[in-house]
């Protein structure tokens, strides 16, 4: 498990935007490396205003092991805290490897309220989908973030080696019910190991692609917490499932521009009595929509 080429290239694409300045620490769900060539990675990191130092050496190993801690990546970056949470105990016997790795088993919950909100970037770069209880790493993703902090997530929809496939309705009601700001969303199509497109995430653009030409295909979100709120779980279409949260809710996407960089969206709930004529009409519509196959079904 780690970061690649093309994740390697965003984190350095948003540094020089500005998305790190104020991200100071960072905890990576699972074990996860630096999965990049060392004659790949040199000139990208050169070419970001950066340089690499003897314990990315290792780098020139891959695809054989030991490699580079992806901790040593985030310090490259500036970020001086980064720690990694995992079932088993890492092996790193370099001392300049110094963030604080933490074991848990994230089939249970996250009980520790000290690590609650600590962290300003947590990631998931292919990892909570081995916990059998993907549920509850998400709910412990969640409380590790700080209420203004981000979680970059990296899952597969087709082709991943764990225990389930993710797609953008698992993420999208996610981000809904937890009042997440959604920085970015993307469909990722890998044909080898360093050839990688991503595209919209588009359920329409998707069926274009001829699946017996790509290896994997992906999907990645980062959303930006905005609240202290617990994790909430989402029913689909129907928001969280909390007392007091009526059936009738509906989410409605809000886009913003912020800091004249970054496209932001967000889901704005609408419960039924303060929906508009047209936006009522629209859900109608939707609705319609989706029951014509069991209608055609029953008249058959």
């Amino acid at each position: 498990m780690g970061m690649g080429i093309v994740n390697c290239k965003e984190a350095l694409n948003y540094s020089l935007r500005g998305f790190f300045k104020d991200i100071h620490s960072v905890m990576d769900m699972g074990d996860m490396d630096l999965s990049v060539p060392y004659d790949v990675l040199e000139p990208l990191v050169t070419q970001a205003g950066f340089k690499l130092d003897s314990r990315f050496d290792e780098c020139k190993n891959f695809p054989g092991r030991p490699r580079v801690p992806l901790s040593a990546f985030w310090n490259l970056l500036g970020i001086k805290s980064a720690d990694r949470m995992d079932i088993v105990a890492s092996e790193r016997p370099d001392p300049r490897d110094q963030e604080a790795v933490y074991i848990k088993n994230l089939n249970e919950p996250l009980d520790d309220k000290s690590m609650w909100g600590k962290y300003d970037l947590v990631t998931d770069f292919g990892n909570n989908e081995h916990p059998f209880n993907i549920v509850e790493a998400y709910r412990t993703m969640h409380r590790l973030t700080k209420p203004s902090g981000y979680m970059w997530i990296i899952q597969e929809v087709y082709g991943g080696n764990g225990f389930y496939n993710l797609d953008k309705p698992f993420f999208e009601n996610l981000a809904a019910v937890n009042q997440y700001e959604i920085f970015n969303a993307a469909y990722r199509l890998d044909k080898a190991f360093n050839v990688q497109y991503d595209i919209p995430c588009d359920k329409d653009l998707l069926s274009l692609i001829d699946f017996g030409k790509v290896d994997k295909v992906g999907i990645t979100y980062i959303f930006r917490r905005t609240n202290s709120k617990d994790f909430k779980l989402p029913y689909q279409g129907y928001g969280a499932t909390v007392p007091g949260n009526s059936r009738d809710t509906y989410y409605q996407s809000n886009i913003s521009v912020h800091d004249q960089s970054f496209l932001w969206r967000n889901f704005i709930p609408h419960s039924i009595d303060s929906l508009s004529g047209p936006l009522m009409l629209r859900i109608l519509i939707q609705r319609f929509k989706k029951k014509l196959p069991l209608i055609g079904k029953f008249f058959k």
